[in-house]
């Protein structure tokens, strides 16, 4: 072996070493041996497609010369549900004697057949002249038995019978397994691909019905889910080698099916668009009700008439007719839906949404195509289109569906993250909050527990003052403890009122009572109450003059300014403080308390809006106020859709402001006549003594709680009122039962608590006045101002006074009071 050989050799060697490369060779070297050792006659034997042919739909009787393929539909009305065919062909006689097996092949024949060569049947399909087949035709192949073949001329016979309009192709003859291949392509394309399409489609349908039944709001899905069943079992049923149902049972089945499928695509259609036409819905009903109906009782007279058609020459029967007559009219009541779909995705601009109405598009126009082809009207007359068509649109849905899955679960992950950040954010208010609450308790409990101390030592010194001050000059006499002692009780009071106050603003609960508010009336009442207070610090207030009139709740308002100058007053050693009102580019009106005062920093500005918050006052001075003031007047502007800003420099005094609506001057008019209305109750009292302002007035009082109820006897007693106690609802009935007998003085006032064991004020006020008139004034004592009761009572024109309060306050709501029902 010379070198370059020895080298070629280690080369191939190296070459075939790895596993693939010898089975790859492996594999030619089989497939070079079968193709040596395949019968040389394979090759020689040519494959005949006879086209000529003649066809008789009489038994016989009468021929016809045709050209195949053949569609009876294109050959007029003198279509029968029976056919035979004679077709020749010519072989040599090589192919006679060769060994090669022989086979014959059509594209397109009737499932029901019966196939003779030169007079012996060589196949016959079909369990009668009663089979049914759904399907017009399909590919065959058929053995041809060596013995049966003759040089030269052959013959062959076909008989055929159909449902409906029948076809036959050009049959091809010729070696067996040449033709086998190329009927296994036909197969293949004709059978099983549609076949397993559609179940793939049986599948996806049951899964969108599941859906469904788990979600029934997703109706469209329901719909459409059973649209695509029926049209899967009956591609399925089409393709199946016998009928499921025989007869007029099939026949009004698969009618049904395709009358269903019209009217839940409208449906699909109507539960996509939701807005669809009513006479559409009323057409499907029609369609759903009649037709189906009308069917049954066409496909029972064709059974009934069996006999008649068993001769195969009459085609055409009532179940046929209706088909013919009624498919147009499905097709044309299709046509709104796809309108509806293409409208609805041409509004949204949803291409997935688009994708689905182009499927539907293509499904009903290979509805209307099978319909041509049963006519002889298509040129695909051997193919329907349907069972290829169906499965597409299908997956047109599951990738709408699938869009519509993804965006699900898109929203529903963004809408778990949000929830995520809101519980996040919530459990961190709740932290600030209880960190809040616990301050707000511990400087409320501090504040407290001050005046109410000091109430308790300054009590306990009465009883001794007078002996004491006696012996010592030095000692505290009895009426300067009853100074101290009424300081602290009004310490204690205004921490309490600001307590209520706070407890009231809530901006979920509180409803503020809008109305015009013309600011210069504030800007005197402001003035009145605190200019005072502001020349004995040495501080000018100042408060612009103005005709602008707001939108708000007076009170609420008043009491957001008084807090604002109040505070700036407190906390300004020099200058003075500045009330102004403007009107903003947005046409709103813009309200500032402006100050000269110590300021503060940026860091400290949003605390001190919190409650008990006072920077400038850690050793909780009750002469500095409790730090609620502003978070009053913050929660205040919230109830009436607003808010208090601030702005701050340190050294250099804040800016208070609060932004609300503008309101016309002519609402003023109205606005000003109730602008002494807090001050007017006094003028009941008028004429009377200053020290007894309630001389010669009778005043029947009613509250369970026994210390309240004396304490408010000996007051009114000592305004100068005959005053008659009352403990319960049961001792008002019985004095009212005198009072109705005269032998009781009539009240000049009824004065109740709300809240009683056997009753409520409400209750009180009603049995008072039916009994003694309805004109008697009244006078509502309560805690909770927002009670139900308490707000009728209000709205029935009873005025009401709010725990606690102080002597002036009682006395201004008794003659309110009493001024209401003229008793001035």
């Amino acid at each position: 072996m010379t070198a370059t050989q020895h080298t070629l050799a280690q080369g191939c060697r190296q070459l075939c070493r790895p596993v693939w490369v010898r089975l790859l060779l492996c594999v030619g070297l089989l497939a070079g041996w079968t193709a040596h050792a395949a019968p040389p006659e394979a090759a020689e034997l040519p494959i005949i497609t006879s086209t000529q042919a003649r066809v008789s739909h009489d038994q016989g009787s009468t021929w016809v010369d045709i050209t195949l393929p053949d569609h009876w539909a294109q050959r007029g009305p003198q279509a029968r549900a029976g056919a035979q065919y004679e077709l020749g062909f010519d072989l040599a006689a090589q192919a006679t004697v060769s060994t090669v097996p022989m086979a014959v092949s059509f594209s397109s024949i009737s499932q029901h057949r019966r196939v003779s060569l030169n007079g012996h049947v060589v196949q016959q399909r079909g369990d009668g002249p009663d089979f049914r087949s759904r399907r017009a035709s399909a590919p065959a192949l058929i053995d041809l038995p060596p013995g049966l073949l003759r040089a030269g001329r052959n013959v062959l016979q076909v008989e055929v019978q159909h449902a409906g309009s029948g076809l036959l192709s050009a049959p091809a003859i010729g070696p067996a397994d040449s033709l086998r291949r190329s009927h296994a392509q036909l197969e293949l394309v004709y059978r099983d691909i549609p076949r397993a399409l559609n179940q793939a489609s049986l599948g996806l349908a049951l899964f969108m019905l599941v859906v469904w039944l788990r979600r029934r709001s997703e109706v469209a899905l329901g719909c459409f889910g059973a649209l695509s069943l029926l049209m899967a079992l009956r591609n399925l049923a089409y393709f199946a080698d016998q009928s499921i149902a025989s007869g007029g049972v099939g026949d009004w089945a698969f009618y049904t099916a395709q009358v269903a499928s019209v009217v839940l695509l409208g449906a699909f259609a109507h539960a996509m668009a939701s807005n669809g036409w009513r006479w559409h819905r009323r057409l499907l009903w029609g369609l759903a009700l009649v037709l189906p109906l009308l069917a049954a009782v066409l496909a029972w007279q064709d059974h009934a008439n069996m006999a008649e058609r068993l001769d195969l020459r009459h085609a055409a029967t009532r179940m046929g007719l209706l088909r013919r007559w009624s498919y147009p009219v499905l097709a044309l009541a299709a046509l709104p839906a796809l309108v509806l779909l293409l409208r609805l995705a041409w509004q949204r601009r949803g291409g997935t949404l688009l994708l689905v109405a182009l499927g539907v598009s293509a499904g009903v126009l290979a509805g209307v195509h099978d319909y041509a082809a049963l006519q002889g009207r298509s040129v695909l007359a051997d193919l329907f289109m349907l069972p290829f068509v169906a499965p597409v649109v299908l997956g047109t849905m599951s990738v709408f569906l699938v869009s519509r899955m993804v965006a699900a679960t898109g929203a529903a992950e963004s809408l778990a993250a949000e929830l995520e950040q809101r519980v996040a954010e919530r459990t961190q208010q709740l932290s600030q909050a209880n960190l809040a609450r616990a301050r707000f308790l511990s400087a409320a409990s501090h504040d407290l527990r001050q005046p109410v101390l000091t109430i308790g030592l300054l009590a306990s010194l009465l009883p001794d003052a007078d002996a004491d001050a006696d012996s010592d000059a030095a000692a505290p006499t009895r009426p300067g403890l009853v100074a101290r002692l009424q300081a602290a009780v009004a310490s204690m009071q205004r921490l309490l009122d600001g307590l209520l106050d706070l407890s009231r603003l809530d901006p979920l609960v509180v409803q503020a009572r809008v109305q015009a508010v013309p600011l210069q009336k504030l800007w005197d009442g402001l003035a009145q109450h605190d200019q005072a207070a502001a020349s004995a610090r040495g501080l000018r207030l100042r408060l612009r003059p103005t005709n602008l009139v707001v939108q708000a709740d007076p009170v609420l308002l008043e009491q957001i300014l008084r807090n604002l100058v109040s505070n700036a007053l407190r906390y300004t050693a020099r200058g003075g403080v500045l009330v102004a009102a403007r009107v903003t580019r947005s046409g709103a009106v813009r309200l500032q308390v402006w100050d000269t005062g110590i300021g503060m920093a940026p860091a400290d500005q949003a605390r001190v809006f919190d409650e008990f918050v006072q920077l400038h006052n850690p050793g909780r001075d009750r002469a500095l106020g409790q730090g609620l003031g502003l978070a009053i007047a913050q929660r205040s502007a919230a109830a009436m859709g607003s808010s208090v800003v601030l702005r701050s420099v340190p050294g250099r005094g804040s800016c208070f402001s609060i932004l609300l609506p503008c309101a016309s001057d002519a609402a003023s008019i109205t606005a000003t006549a109730t602008a002494t209305a807090h001050t007017a109750a006094a003028d009941a009292l008028a004429g009377t003594s200053v020290e007894q302002p309630l001389r010669g007035r009778v005043l029947w009082v009613l509250d369970d709680d026994a210390a309240l109820r004396d304490a408010m006897v000996m007051r009114l007693q000592q305004w100068g009122a005959q005053v008659v106690p009352l403990a319960s609802v049961a001792a008002l009935h019985a004095l009212l039962a005198e009072a109705v007998q005269a032998r009781a003085v009539h009240p000049s006032l009824f004065m109740t608590d709300q809240r009683m064991p056997d009753g409520s004020g409400a209750l009180a006020v009603r049995l008072v006045r039916d009994a003694l008139g309805a004109s008697l004034p009244c006078l509502l004592v309560t805690g909770d101002p927002e009670a139900s009761d308490s707000r009728l009572l209000v709205q029935a024109g009873v005025p009401l006074l709010t725990k606690p309060f102080g002597m002036s306050a009682l006395l201004q709501a008794l003659g309110g009071a009493l001024q209401s029902q003229g008793q001035g």
